[in-house]
């Protein structure tokens, strides 16, 4: 007998219904014991059990044990009678992904990713708590507020396998493309098969159309031109027939997908729609939610902003350092360098110099000639600042006074 709003059973009270499927309904409750509104999944079995109750407590603890912030809370599972159970999860505000499929049929690759990272989170999370969802489907799949991302419904399939295992639970016709290969087969279910369905879920998104169930899916790419080569391989990779030519693990899907989000975002000025709006217009657009705000590439600064000063101050001081420390290193290379290049002058003769230190005596007329030629001067000659050889003077012999004089000035360099 369904339920109405004022109803109450246990702790909570029932306030609207939400939604109805084939074999289980969803109410908005009060949680009277906590004080919050939850929503209360109520699930009809095909046969009742006396102890159903008993077994719903007994198995309902691995329902509690993945925490993440993509993931929808369970806060408590029970039983009505002998052919209920009841599952009270988070309220959540916004639609699921079913219902953004068919208002907008195909997602912008923007769109569809930041949407398959979360989940991807989430359900690695659970794979990391030993646990499988079986059952992803855009229908388990809720959008909120900034595109945020909740899976519904993780474990609710093994929980209703463990406590009702004679409940014959059809699945849906539209479901089954959802399914893996070896799920269909009644294989088993292993975290590629979740893989899978997500693949499936992100195929679905960007080509309008789920990939066909039976052969090899249609390359994405060819399907949709507009997705990139490096997201269509992905998926394509996700939704192979075989389990072990899909990606290894769901952790590595999210990590490759957060890769991909932000390539898409850096290559484009545009953010996505407000897809937990009804009818969101192309031209309206929505920060990323919370978890991913961090990969948001920062706009381009305009032009009263640039150098943008709010990331400056804490390496100004540094810049300063830097730019001394350049240009003392530049300045002590260059005197190196001119000192290096400076050529060797020559040293004084010891004639020389004795000369210099004395008045010069009257030379011959010969060596004063004014017929002698500048070829005929020494080789040895030095040179004066008009080019000229100059002649060399003869000095006296030195006396004992003047040998002192030059055996001190022997070092000394000509001017």
């Amino acid at each position: 007998m369904p339920l109405a709003p004022g109803d109450r059973f246990e702790d909570y009270e029932i306030r609207r219904l939400l939604a109805r499927g084939r074999r289980s309904v969803v109410y908005e409750a009060y949680d009277r014991a906590q004080g919050r509104a939850v929503a209360l999944k109520i699930l009809l079995l095909s046969a009742a059990s006396a102890d159903l109750s008993l077994r719903a407590r007994a198995e309902a603890r691995e329902l509690f044990k993945a925490q993440h912030g993509n993931l929808a809370r369970t806060f408590a599972v029970g039983a009505l009678g002998g052919d209920k159970l009841y599952i009270a999860m988070e309220l959540l505000e916004g639609r699921t992904l079913r219902e953004v499929y068919r208002e907008l049929g195909r997602l912008t690759p923007a769109e569809m990713l930041v949407v398959g990272v979360q989940i991807a989170r989430g359900i690695a999370a659970a794979h990391a708590d030993k646990m499988v969802h079986g059952d992803l489907r855009p229908e388990a799949v809720f959008v909120r507020a900034s595109n945020e991302v909740k899976v519904l419904g993780l474990g609710v399939a093994r929980f209703v396998e463990r406590v009702a295992p004679h409940d014959r639970r059809d699945v849906p016709s539209d479901a089954l493309v959802y399914l893996a290969p070896e799920q269909v087969r009644e294989l088993g279910v292993t975290p590629r098969s979740d893989i899978y369905a997500l693949g499936t879920i992100l195929y679905e998104g960007l080509a309008g159309r789920p990939p066909a169930p039976a052969g090899p899916a249609a390359p994405l790419e060819e399907v949709s031109a507009e997705v990139p080569r490096y997201v269509a391989r992905l998926i394509d990779s996700m939704v192979a027939k075989e389990a072990s030519d899909r990606p290894g693990s769901m952790r590595e899907v999210a990590e490759v997908l957060l890769n991909d989000v932000r390539r898409l975002l850096e290559a484009s000025s545009g953010r996505p729609r407000p897809l937990w709006l009804q009818a969101p217009q192309q031209d309206q657009q929505t920060p990323l939610p919370a978890t991913l705000a961090a990969i948001d590439p920062t706009p381009p600064p305009t032009a009263s902003s640039w150098p943008h000063q709010a990331q400056r101050p804490r390496f100004r001081a540094l810049g300063v350092i830097a730019l001394f420390g350049t240009v003392l290193a530049g300045a002590l290379i260059a005197v190196m360098v001119s000192r290096a290049l400076r050529p060797q002058a020559a040293l004084v003769p010891a004639s020389v110099a004795v000369a210099a230190a004395q008045p010069p005596a009257a030379p011959p007329s010969a060596a004063l000639a004014p017929s002698a030629s500048a070829s005929a001067l020494p080789h040895s000659a030095p040179v004066d600042k008009a080019g000229a050889r100059s002649a060399l003077i003869p000095v006296p012999a030195p006396s004992a006074a003047s040998s002192a004089i030059g055996a001190h000035t022997r070092q000394m360099p000509l001017e």
